[in-house]
């Protein structure tokens, strides 16, 4: 199914062609672009991927809120042992912090 395909190339080109589409017809500028509503966060490499093309179109203000909802997993550790990781986003979002909290908010 496409849910295994999400993490992909085909899927960076869609957020940033979403991007450009928000700035050329509504003259918008997005502040924040979330990963997945309510899913796992992704990858690593497709962390870096995405925020190496949102640089490349110039979306270097629009910054990457991981997670929203769906399981942290391995995500902590990942954020404390990578700064690599660490440099590509702005903030974890938890979308029901409250709710079977395992990690803060």
């Amino acid at each position: 199914g496409w849910a295994e395909t999400f993490f992909s190339d085909d899927n960076i080109k869609y957020q940033v062609d979403w991007l450009k589409c928000m700035k050329s017809e509504a003259s918008a500028e997005i502040d924040y672009l979330g990963i997945w509503n309510e899913r796992a966060w992704g990858d690593v490499r497709y962390i870096q991927r995405l925020r190496s093309a949102l640089d490349e179109a110039n979306f270097v203000k629009t910054q990457l809120i991981l997670s929203d909802g769906g399981p942290l997993g391995d995500l902590p550790e990942k954020i404390e042992n990578d700064p690599v990781l660490r440099s590509t986003f702005h903030a974890v979002g938890r979308h029901y912090p409250c709710k079977n909290a395992s990690w803060p908010a």
